[in-house]
């Protein structure tokens, strides 16, 4: 075997491994631009309170981006509404219903 074809095969095979690690710490720039992402809150607007953001650090908004800060902020922000607790939906089912007793 001759030394090119030796060292194209040994970068080859280098340059096929670090392909993971390069996917692993993706970042989406030309969607970031466009969205106007930024690191950090526009007041009480941050990722975290979003309904797009994905915990720990991904959004739907950016597929394939997984270095979105939960402090950041995009145009895209839309608050993320918690559910009613438990309580406050039965007394909306009961409120709904009359209960008859039934003659025997």
């Amino acid at each position: 075997m001759n030394p090119s074809r030796r060292n194209l095969l040994k970068y080859g095979g280098l340059s096929l491994a670090m392909i993971p690690v390069v996917a692993i710490a993706a970042k989406n720039d030309g969607m970031r631009g466009s969205m106007k992402y930024k690191d950090s809150p526009e007041g009480d607007k941050d990722c975290s309170t979003c309904v797009q953001f994905v915990a720990p650090n991904a959004c739907k908004i950016f597929p394939g981006d997984t270095e979105i800060s939960p402090k950041g902020y995009c145009v895209a922000y839309a608050k993320k509404y918690a559910a009613p607790t438990e309580c406050l939906r039965g007394a909306f089912r009961a409120s709904h219903y009359q209960y008859r007793e039934t003659p025997e």
